[in-house]
Order: structure tokens, then sequence, then C-alpha cells
């Protein structure tokens, strides 16, 4: 347990829970898994990981999503499997009839959980209950072809690949069910640099899952939608920076942040927290300007968007999600821990199967 000077930015029910794992590319890695506290929670002035979790998954923690407000059932993803936790049975569910591939959000809609499988550029929906699938969507068919600069054939740097990275599905302020994307266009550039890869960003943004309608908002590897009194937050990671919308997607501000964005809650008490990701080893050779930056949660006021304060996190290589949940949640979550054998005896019984 770290005891964090940072000042109290939540409500007297709240508390900030992190997720984060290794980093994907072995290149950029510098830990060794068992180095990894993939979930972590600061409450009450205290920063502590919830140990537990581990050992779960190979790289870390994806997503940890609560689907009532007493913590009686939560979501929990490594990326590339979800499980049902009910906290009253003493029970947990893999999903293992779900397709995954590098999770990265998971919300809550209408008693509904929506997935973004990243690795397979689908919005997926699932009973909040059970788990079991309702809808399956593929986003190749919003594919715009013309979108993308052609390129030269003689240009042998230079790759097309299909692909939208689709990385939250949310609900817009008019109901519409959206998502949030890095290349509205349904391709990605790759240019290869001093031997290596390098994904070329620069037309992440919006599309409407009900008609296709895309909007580009030119943002660069952009996560994390956040609806923020009446506005749209939005992370233009790429850039380091933090986009503030209106409901029409008109630009209002821009914020400068740390660096890599992803993740982020606000509090009850007006403050955004924004989880910033350790600047990756590969870029910081390639990249001119790269700069080296921790990971962090840092802290903004929803009203005037000054930095307020930041938070290291450490034992990740990178962070994946940031959550602001009440304390029951969190405290349902902390019994893992308060009797580690008890917890493991329980939960580590044979899955139940699977739900037709």
């Amino acid at each position: 347990m770290d005891n964090i000077r940072v000042k109290n930015f939540f409500n007297n029910n709240e508390a900030l829970l992190v997720t984060g794992s290794l980093n994907c590319n072995p290149q950029d890695r510098y830990l060794n898994r068992e180095d990894i506290h993939p979930v972590q929670v600061y409450m009450d002035g205290v920063l502590r990981p919830i140990k537990f979790f581990d050992s779960w998954g190979d790289f870390g923690a994806s997503s940890l999503t609560f689907i009532d407000e007493n913590g009686r059932k939560f979501l929990f993803s490594t990326g590339d499997q979800t499980f049902i936790f009910d906290m009253q049975q003493g029970t947990w569910q893999s999903l293992a009839w779900l397709d995954l591939k590098d999770v990265h959000e998971i919300e809550l809609i209408d008693n509904s959980l929506w997935l973004s499988n990243t690795g397979y550029d689908e919005a997926l929906e699932i009973k909040a209950w059970t788990g079991k699938i309702k809808k399956h969507l593929k986003l190749h068919m919003f594919k715009e072809k013309n979108q993308v600069d052609n390129i030269s054939p003689l240009d042998n740097e230079l790759e097309k690949v299909d692909c939208f990275h689709c990385n939250q599905i949310t609900e817009d302020y008019q109901g519409n069910l959206i998502a949030l994307v890095h290349h509205t266009s349904g391709q990605q550039i790759i240019r290869r640099v001093a031997n290596k890869l390098i994904k070329n960003q620069g037309n992440g943004g919006i599309i409407n899952l009900s008609n296709g309608e895309s909007i580009n908002l030119k943002l660069k590897s952009p996560h994390s939608i956040r609806k923020v009194d009446g506005n749209y937050w939005i992370f233009d990671s790429g850039n380091s920076r933090i986009h503030i919308y209106d409901k029409d997607w008109l630009l209002k501000h821009k914020i400068e942040s740390s660096g890599f964005g992803r993740g982020a809650a606000v509090s009850g008490s007006g403050v955004f927290c924004a989880g910033i990701s350790e600047t990756r080893k590969r870029y910081l050779n390639i990249i001119e300007g790269a700069k080296k930056v921790p990971n962090m949660v840092q802290f903004f006021s929803a009203k005037n968007h000054k930095l307020l304060d930041e938070m290291i996190i450490r034992d990740v290589e990178q962070i994946n999600n940031v959550y602001i949940f009440n304390k029951n949640q969190i405290n349902s979550l902390l019994k893992f821990d308060s009797n580690m054998s008890d917890s493991f005896s329980a939960f580590n019984a044979e899955e139940l199967p699977a739900l037709n």
C-alpha cells in the first residue's frame, strides 16, 4: 500500500480504480508478468493493489465493469478473456463462448454490456446478467474506401491495412449507439521506419452504428469518450491532448495532457480523472520530440480545465482503464484480499457452463 499525497477530488462515497498490464509488444517491455499489479484502488488516501487479480491474464487487466450499484455482479476482462463474478453466490463464470481479442472498453447501456472487440473490429452486445450474445456487429460493413489517399506503388515504405481499431461503444446525447475508432475510413496506413512498423494515425472519430455515418474528428489514436456537463471529452492520445466537443461534435477546447491518454472517469465533485500511459520504448527512439512519461492519473477541473494534481501508478507498463466506483462496489472487490484462501477456494471452483 502507498499513502498518496494528492488532493481529495472525490465525494465521500467514491473511490478510484485503475486497470493496467504489460505492453503487448515485447520490444516495449521492461517488467516481468509477476511484477504486474493489474487492478489497483485509490481510496481514503491509500493506493493499493487488489492482489487477487495479480495472476489473471497473460498481460494483465483490461476492463472491470459493475452490473449493479451494490457490487453484487461485475464483468472482468483481461482483453482476450472475460468473466462474470457473482459475489452473492461466490462463483465466477468464464464467457468462453465469446471470441475475443484485445477488448478495450466495456460499457453498460440499458441492461446490456457493449464490448469493443478491438482486435476483430467488432461491437458485441451481451446480456448483463448472463453474458449471452444479443448482437454482433462487424464494422467492415461501414468501410469507406475513398477516404484514404491512394498510395503510390513505388512507395514501398507505406502499406494499407483494413482496420477501424474500434475501442469503445457508447451512446451519444441523442441516444444513438456510436463507436469510437482510430480510422473512420476503415483503413490504416503503416509506415516502415528503421526496419520497424509505425502506425500512421490521424483520421480518428465516430461511427454511428445505427446508420453507418461517420464523423472524422481528425484525431490521432483517440480513446475514452466521456460525457461531461453537456459536452464530450475525448483523448487525442497520439497528440497528448484532451479535446472537448459540444453535442454536435464541434470542437470547443483543447487541453494539454502529459502523454498518451487512455481511460477516464468524472468524479461527483467535477474532476476529470485522466489515465496517462507511459511512453513506449520504441517511440522514444523513433518519434521526434517523444518524451518519457510515467504511468499516472492526472486530475483536471471539468469547470476551468486546469490541471489540479497527478498520481503516479507503478507496477504496470501501461494503463488501460480508469473508473470511479462507489465504496460498496470497491469494498466487494477488497473482500478478495481480506481472506485470500477463502476467496480462491470460492472463485477458483469449476467454471459454470455456458448459457445457451
